[in-house]
């Protein structure tokens, strides 16, 4: 039961709110010295089933005189067996993939001679995609017996693949000793079958080509033969010697992931590329083309393996959550699992996914497997040639046409994308005839809004005609399109030209498509954001060629630019032709603009055709009204066993129903298939219901199962409505050992004006040295007044490691006008390589007046971080100069942000006229920021239009 005392943690406090807090020694006493406090840990009897499903298996493996292998962390493959020849006891090379189902009730329909059993879909594609062969052991451990079925064989006929139903004959299928010969058929006809390495990859001494791995072609000089390599002679960068550091440790033994981080043709997968050249012939690269293929066979992956994730987004950033969190936490158990050891993960990724991997603000992550898979891991790759490197890069270019010719035209140090081609694509598109350049303009457009790599023949000769006048339009001649292509096919250089076909595998000309380049791919999204497509080019998207999900991303981008009618068809389209997902994510952004009665039809739309979210949603607002049963039927839609804000909505109902028992099941299922953050968000709903038991034991097991954040979101829950259970929980956080508790006791006594809660929490992070505590501590007790001991205090915590201390000493030096100790200890941060602290040192010049210095800063930024959009460094330096009185330098600069393809920085240059009184062109920059599907534009935007007297 939840409700109750019982063994588990209470809100109360035992010995006075704040008498546990007053002195050191009894701090000790209440929060434990070793800051650990055991606890009755809990473990369900699911879990205690299966591991003895389990321990069964392994029994009845060594009785056939095989040997069984269980896996520590469950990938959808339990273990495996290894085939022993039995008169010999030698091992046959032949391997057996086992799954275990253990359940000590009933199967569905038993009977004493059979039992059905229904599989999931997500595992059968799993099972049945991979090279080895998969056995289904199911079993009733408490009666010590288990049957087993052929995954592949059982799968064969299309009918029982579409059902997921085995039958299983209790009498022929058991799994015991007499099963070993049928056992050890079923492996060797696999063996036979496909012969192939079951491990994935292949030796890096076969992988000889590195264009099949994306390294970018290089150009072919003019007037020179063919060169002799396959690519140019390789410069040796700034970011290879950290690179380098951790390919060296994996050759030592140590599994290790580097994701190489910058924008397209910056010299990414070359420099990984060199890096595997190291490797010993042992080891093996693998490349997988798609998620699909990395869950399927990841687990499979060996010691000595190369994982390549180019465009790493690719893989841990789609349209199903659930998925990329499940890649993110096996790739963590493949780094941590001593018996893969050594694995090497090399990713690349551009900018623009960054903070999509691994969000600035940890509140707003959905994704936490994965920001912590990836933090810590970048490595930075510049986009321009430092002087050190094009000195190097003059010294060898007579070796290499290419370098000589890249040394005498790359503009600035952009030597890498001059040899990728980007010039040349440039050029082409920029000097192409009006139909051509329309098909380009087309293709970056429905690129950069949400589109699919393959563009349609008959979309883009739809499309493209918005984007010519009606004089060119009557003028073009019957095979104009053709034309357009054979202009932007042909490669730039050696490069790809600024297209390529994309033929179906069955190769039906009429079904011919497109995919543009990346480097004009981003060249578009960076000069052409700004811009809404004409009306005809959205019309052109509801063509039957035109794949439901293309239309679901348009119809949100649509309606992010307030093309609201041409959104809503091509939604309606979309889930008619059954993107039942793109349209709950079409309902989404209608309840942020206009809110959940706009969306619901869509939502209703969307989970009728069965989109789990959207029944999920359905799900929560009936829970809001009260009508469980309506809620619980969508909860029930939405769950497939492993979908865990399904599991957890279901739990609400039977909590709902009086039912506690079910409830607690519930929420264990929920967990142990990843849903420690959903956990998380119900144990904060049920605050509002005044049930504080259950939610701190809910935030309490999501705390356990990983969710560092559990237990702070429920004291924030509590914060303005009742202090004393907020400050109890961070006391229980800390208990358990979380160390940033202390930093939030601080924030919450600020907030909640304790003044003897602060000074004891501060006292805390003294006595303990923890340096996000002390730098909490330091900047609070500046802005009390007491600047000379939170100076201290941020000194203390940046001589602990936290380097971003000094900017709050830097900041706090600022208000107390002493601008050269502020200079200093900005200079010391850069000379760490905090590029951000050469913005504050260009602000520090700026307010001074010291123009000059501020720009040449400024330079010197741009150069380590180029400027780009949504760099709020950038809007920093603006603020200043317009604080200062240079409007005109201001807005020049958020232009040049504009240009980038920041919408934001339009909406700022309005905000800043309406600071100062200057209604001058405001609808036209606002609307310039809607086209660009900025949300705050289109909101401000309508306000102005309301207070028009027009």
């Amino acid at each position: 039961m939840f409700h109750g005392s019982g063994s588990r943690p209470g809100l109360s406090y035992p010995c006075g709110r704040l008498e546990a807090l007053r002195t050191s020694r009894r701090c000790n006493e209440r929060l434990g010295l070793n800051w650990v406090v055991s606890r009755a840990k809990k473990v369900s009897v699911q879990t205690l089933i299966s591991e003895a499903g389990i321990a069964l298996i392994h029994t009845r493996v060594t009785e056939m005189g095989f040997l069984f292998h269980p896996r520590r962390v469950d990938h959808g493959i339990d273990g495996h067996i290894d085939l022993v020849d039995s008169s010999s006891g030698e091992v046959l090379n032949l391997t057996l993939l086992v799954q275990s189902k253990a359940s000590n009730s009933p199967f569905a329909g038993e009977t004493d001679l059979s039992f059905r059993y229904k599989c999931n879909e997500r595992d059968l594609n799993l099972w049945l995609r991979g090279n080895a062969p998969v056995i289904l052991v199911l079993s009733h451990p408490r009666q010590r017996k288990a049957w087993w079925v052929d995954i592949r064989a059982e799968f064969a006929d299309p009918q029982r693949r579409a059902a997921r139903v085995v039958t299983v004959d209790k009498r022929s299928q058991v799994f015991d000793a007499s099963a070993a010969q049928a056992l050890r058929r079923c492996a060797a006809a696999e063996s036979e079958q496909d012969e192939i390495d079951l491990a994935p990859g292949r030796p890096v001494g076969e992988m000889q080509d590195p264009f099949l791995l994306d390294v970018h072609e290089a150009i072919s000089p003019s007037g020179v033969g063919q060169p002799v390599s396959q690519l140019p002679l390789y410069i040796r960068r700034e970011h290879d010697s950290d690179l380098e550091k951790i390919v060296d440790r994996a050759i030592a033994g140590e599994s290790g992931l580097a994701v190489l981080l910058g924008n397209s043709s910056t010299g990414k997968t070359r420099s990984a590329w060199e890096q595997v050249q190291r490797l010993p012939k042992q080891w093996r690269l693998w490349h997988p083309t798609s998620q699909d293929e990395l869950l399927a066979q990841l687990p499979e992956i060996g010691p000595h393996t190369v994982l390549w994730l180019n465009e790493s987004h690719r893989y841990l950033h789609t349209d199903d959550i659930e998925r990329d969190e499940t890649v993110a936490s096996w790739l963590t158990s493949a780094l941590q699992n001593p018996d893969c050891a050594p694995v090497l993960i090399l990713g690349t990724l551009w900018h623009e996914y960054r903070l999509q991997l691994a969000p600035a603000k940890i509140e707003n992550d959905v994704r936490p497997h994965v920001r912590r898979l990836v933090t810590g891991h970048f490595i930075p790759v510049l986009e321009t040639f430092t002087a050190s490197e094009l000195h190097l890069l003059a010294r060898v270019a007579a070796q290499d046409p290419r370098l000589s010719e890249a040394h005498a035209n790359a503009e600035e140090g952009h030597v890498t994308q001059y040899l990728a081609g980007g010039p040349a694509q440039i050029e082409r598109y920029v000097t192409a005839d009006p139909a051509a350049k329309a098909v380009m303009q087309a293709a970056m457009d429905a690129r950069r809004l949400g589109w699919s790599l393959s563009l349609p023949t008959a979309f883009l000769i739809d499309a493209a005609r918005a984007y010519l006048t009606e004089l060119q339009r009557d003028n073009l001649p019957s095979e104009w399109f053709d034309h357009a292509v054979e202009y932007l096919l042909p490669l730039c250089r050696g490069a790809r030209g600024p297209l390529s076909r994309v033929r179906p595998k069955h190769g039906a000309v009429e079904d011919i498509s497109y995919k543009l380049v990346d480097y004009l791919e981003q060249y578009g999204k960076q000069t052409r954001s700004g811009i809404c497509p004409p009306d005809s080019f959205w019309l052109a998207a509801l063509r039957d060629e035109v794949v439901s999900a293309d239309q679901a991303s348009l119809a949100q981008a649509a309606y992010a630019r307030n093309r609201t009618d041409i959104a809503h068809q091509l939604a309606r389209s979309a889930a008619r032709r059954g993107d039942a997902s793109g349209v709950g994510a079409f309902a989404s952004s209608i309840n942020e603009a206009e809110g959940h009665d706009a969306a619901f039809p869509y939502w209703q739309l969307a989970a009728e055709n069965g989109d789990p979210r959207s029944q999920i949603v359905l799900g929560h607002l009936h829970e809001d009204k009260g009508e469980w049963e309506a809620a619980k039927a969508w909860y029930a839609l939405a769950d497939d066993g492993e979908n865990p804000d399904a599991l957890v909505g279901l739990a609400s109902i039977h909590a709902h129903l009086g039912q506690p028992d079910q409830a607690e099941q519930l929420y264990e299922r929920a967990l142990t298939v990843g849903g420690a953050r959903a956990v998380e968000y119900q144990a904060r709903s049920l605050t509002t219901r005044g049930d504080h038991a259950l939610a701190l034991h809910l935030a309490t097991r999501s705390f356990e199962q990983g969710n560092h954040e559990a237990l702070t979101g429920l004291a924030w829950a509590y914060v303005f409505t009742d202090k004393n259970r907020a400050v109890a929980v961070m006391l229980h956080a800390m208990r358990l050992g979380f160390r940033d508790a202390v930093s939030e006791l601080i924030i919450i006594s600020v907030t909640v004006d304790d003044p003897e809660l602060f000074q004891a929490s501060c006292h805390l992070a003294e006595r303990y040295g923890l340096p996000n505590a002390l730098r909490v501590a330091g900047t609070i007790q500046a802005r009390k007044g007491d600047e000379r001991r939170g100076a201290a205090l941020l000194w203390r915590a940046f001589n602990g490691g936290l380097h971003w201390a000094l900017f709050e000493l830097g900041e706090l030096r600022e208000k107390q006008g002493r601008s050269r100790s502020a200079r200093n200890i900005y200079r010391k941060l850069a000379r760490l390589g905090q590029f951000y602290a050469v913005v504050k040192l260009a602000t520090l010049y700026e307010r001074a007046g010291d123009c000059a210095t501020a720009e040449q800063l400024a330079k010197q930024y741009e150069r380590v971080s180029p400027l780009k959009a949504d760099d709020a460094a950038w809007y920093e330096i603006a603020n200043v100069r317009h604080d200062r009185g240079d409007v005109v330098g201001a807005e020049s600069l958020l232009w040049r942000l504009a240009a980038k393809g920041d919408g934001r920085a339009l909406v700022r240059i309005a905000e800043l006229r309406m600071k100062i009184g200057d209604q001058s062109d405001l609808k036209d920059l606002l609307s310039r920021a809607v086209d660009s599907g900025n949300s705050a534009a289109k909101k401000l935007l309508a306000k102005l239009e309301s207070n028009s007297p027009d």
